[in-house]
C-alpha cells in the first residue's frame, strides 16, 4: 500500500499468512519529500496485518478487520494511530 499526502509519503507492506504468527505483520515506512527528494525518516512496526491505512497531515492510520485466528481484536476491527512528526 502506497500513501500520499502535502510532503509525506508511506509504504506499508504485510504479511499473514505464516503458521508462525511471530512473522505475521505490517510495516510502514515513512519518508518526506520535497520537489524531487526523497528522504526516509522511520518505521511503524504492528503485530498484526494491515488491511487498510491512511494519511493525512502528520498522522497515519494502519487498520485490519477482526478475524476468528487474531486474538487481539474485539468487535469490527482495530487501529492504530501514529504521529509522524516522532519521527523527525
Amino acid at each position: 500500500m502506497v500513501a500520499m499526502f502535502d510532503g509525506r509519503i508511506v509504504i506499508a507492506a504485510q504479511h499473514d499468512e505464516s503458521s508462525e504468527p511471530q512473522f505475521n505483520g505490517s510495516l510502514a515506512f515513512t519518508y518526506t519529500r520535497t520537489g524531487s527528494s526523497v528522504m526516509p525518516r522511520g518505521v511503524a512496526v504492528e503485530g498484526f496485518a494491515s488491511t487498510s491505512m491512511s494519511l493525512a497531515n502528520q498522522r497515519l492510520l494502519l487498520g485490519m478487520r477482526c478475524s476468528s485466528t487474531f486474538t487481539g481484536c474485539s468487535g469490527s476491527g482495530k487501529v492504530n494511530l501514529y504521529n509522524l512528526n516522532v519521527f523527525e
